[in-house]
């Protein structure tokens, strides 16, 4: 290329560029094929610029004047094909094109003032594209109040007072030293702020989905506000019709919130709460105040249908010492009619890991204790006392079977911070029950792995009566892939139970059974196979009216068939 003028320094230089770059390194990154053409004067530049790099294909024109007070860009530039993390402006790779357009003046932030607009727009990231036609950017001053305000398809916004952008992150932290003394240190310069500000969003699923997928929702959400650090005030207002992470989504969600250097008092309110679009809480509200390292949470949800009624949780937290400290005031819900009250003697500590010293949840007799494992800081114990199995039925609609009795064991749960895994022991500390027929009573050991769905059962899993053993169970179900593979063994066993699968043919089905028998197969059609003794049974045939019994028979089950050998049933008169 060429350079032809005089002058050494930006005050005198008066020259004629025209020059080709081959290669540049600029930031740490190489850039090719670069085009300079103009005339730099007295800290102006007046030309084009011309880019034809993989990641940096674009053309400039424009004027740019570094003279006076308030340095001037008067420019347009046409972006083909920009990556904007190459030039550092975002974390992932997008590619940006479209027209830029600038006219306005101010050595800063601070003093900018004129508009700058980009027009068809496109952005693209990981084959997702989202398309802007219009975004303009505007600042300008009237009497001693300065107006910023964004248009665009996607958003409205508008700041106005008397403020300076480069102190406003200072005066949010001084607020915020006042709120966490502790963990927030005093900003090192203060500039008073006096502004109002205001959002209004209008379609945000596309920019979203684009570059937060997890996100959604926010489309018509209104936020305004006001801050003032002279007279140490703070305000805010939101109005969001929806909001998305992930598979949960929140409802008509309204927020006010008020502060001072003193404390922060937020209050929100939330119309549904849905799970996969499943509504889980028709409503709740949340109060929250904060102030000196300290901070108070209420939340009341409303009843869902017949089963969770209302439920409170009061807690006040205090950081100290890179540590949150929660102490839990009276909290409760009802579920079904029966109220669960929720309290704990000492303070939930979270730091570097989660500490909970007995955490209890409870209803009457029945009690679940919940204490983090010391040797173990990602796991939890749940310790199970005298749980009622027909309440539990109730609260998830289980009638037919029918159970009854209580509970009581240890549920451990390991490597709650990666694949978590189940590690439980169960027992009833009454008779357990299916469908009022006594079974005994019931000791479970089972083991859950997250990662693989892999539920299996121990081989001290039994149901002992009268003093011994009746039925014991182990092997695995795999609900991954819908199979399962087990082993029962039935020692003089009540049949009772059976009665709920054929009781519109028989009534007062009795007798014992004694075998071994392997389940195994597709979840929904497993195979039988083992053979089973079955003697002293009777049984009335509901449509004749009588009674039979019979001595001995013994089943041998196999590939969906069952074969019965010396089975002889007699009337009430013996034949």
């Amino acid at each position: 290329g060429t350079l032809s003028g005089s002058g050494f320094d930006m005050d005198h230089v008066n020259a004629q560029v025209e020059a080709n770059i081959g290669h540049l390194v600029w930031d740490h990154e190489t850039y090719t094929n670069l085009v300079i053409n103009g005339l730099c004067a007295k800290k102006k530049f007046d030309g084009i610029f011309v880019a034809n790099d993989s990641d940096l294909n674009m053309n400039f024109n424009g004027k740019v004047d570094l003279n006076g007070q308030q340095p001037s860009y008067h420019f347009n530039a046409r972006l083909f094909k920009v990556n904007l993390k190459k030039l550092g402006a975002t974390r992932e790779p997008v590619l940006c094109s479209g027209y830029l357009f600038s006219d306005f003046e101010g050595e800063d932030l601070d003093h900018f003032s004129g508009k700058a607009s980009v027009k068809n727009i496109r952005l693209s990231r990981d084959q997702q594209s989202l398309h802007l036609d219009d975004i303009l950017l505007e600042s300008f001053q009237a009497s001693e109040e300065k107006t910023i305000r964004l248009t665009s398809s996607i958003a409205d916004a508008e700041v106005k007072g008397r403020f300076y952008l480069s102190g406003l992150a200072d005066a949010i932290q001084l607020y915020l030293y006042h709120y966490l003394p502790q963990y927030i240190a005093m900003p090192p310069s203060m500039s008073n702020q006096e502004l109002s500000y205001s959002l209004h969003v209008h379609e945000a699923d596309s920019l979203l989905h684009t570059f937060y997928p997890n996100l959604g929702g926010l489309s018509g959400s209104y936020l305004s506000g006001a801050l003032n650090s002279n007279k140490q005030i703070f305000s805010l207002d939101a109005n969001i019709p929806s909001f998305r992470y992930r598979n949960i989504e929140w409802k008509d969600i309204l927020v006010v919130g008020a502060g001072d250097f003193r404390e922060l008092d937020l209050n929100a309110g939330c119309g549904n709460m849905l799970i996969n679009q499943e509504m889980v809480i028709p409503s709740m509200q949340v109060n929250a105040m904060m102030a000196n390292d300290t901070a108070t949470l209420n939340l009341v949800t409303q009843s869902l249908y017949d089963v969770l009624g209302d439920a409170y949780l009061n807690v006040k937290a205090t950081a100290l010492d890179n540590r949150l400290y929660l102490h839990l005031l009276p909290s409760g819900m009802t579920i079904k009619e029966d109220k669960w009250q929720l309290h704990c003697n000492q303070d939930i500590i979270i730091g570097e890991h989660l500490n909970i010293s007995d955490l209890v949840l409870e209803s009457g007799a029945q009690q679940v204790h919940v204490s983090s494992i010391q040797e173990k800081p990602d796991a939890l114990l749940f310790e199970l006392h005298d749980l009622d199995l027909q309440n539990l039925s109730g609260y998830i609609h289980q009638v037919d079977p029918s159970f009854a009795g209580r509970i009581s064991g240890r549920i451990q749960a390991d490597h709650l911070d990666t694949d978590p895994e189940i590690e439980a022991r169960i027992h009833s500390s009454s008779d357990f029950c299916m469908n009022r027929d006594t079974l005994g009573t019931l000791d479970a050991a089972l083991h859950y792995a997250t990662g693989t769905r892999i539920l299996t059962v121990w081989p001290s899993t039994q149901v002992t009566y009268g003093g011994q053993v009746r039925t014991q169970v182990n092997g695995q179900i795999d609900f991954s892939e819908q199979r399962l593979n087990l082993k029962a063994a039935f020692h003089e066993n009540g049949i009772g139970f059976l009665q709920r699968y054929m009781q519109d043919l028989v009534s007062n089905l009795k007798g014992k059974v004694s075998g071994q028998l392997d389940i195994s197969g597709p979840l929904t059609d497993p195979e039988y196979t083992g053979n089973l003794q079955l003697y002293d049974a009777s049984m009335k045939v509901n449509y004749l009216g009588t009674t039979y019994t019979m001595d001995s028979a013994a089943f041998a089950c196999h590939q969906h068939q069952i074969d019965v050998t010396n089975a002889v049933w007699k009337d009430e008169r013996k034949e």
